[in-house]
């Protein structure tokens, strides 16, 4: 995981879970190493849930992962509130 997250962060998560869903999915590799949704997984955690959504995607070269790791995180950073 690129990115800490914090108890606040994780709780924060797991409310938004509770009041409209767990939309958005795990995203892991072919060996079910998580890509990205570590902070999901936290929440799930936290909320005991035994399913979450999971997409998986293979391929990828370990370079193309991180990278995707990375980006994931990035972009968010990148945007404004209008």
């Amino acid at each position: 995981n690129n990115r800490v997250h914090s108890e606040q962060q994780v709780n924060r998560i797991s409310k938004s879970i509770n009041e409209f869903g767990f939309n958005q999915p795990i995203v892991i590799d072919e060996n079910n190493t998580i890509l990205v949704g570590h902070g999901r997984l936290l929440a799930a955690k936290e909320l005991k849930l035994k399913e979450v959504p999971v997409l998986v995607i293979s391929g990828l070269s370990e370079s193309k992962k991180r990278a995707y790791r990375i980006l994931d995180n990035k972009l968010q950073n990148d945007s404004t509130w209008d």
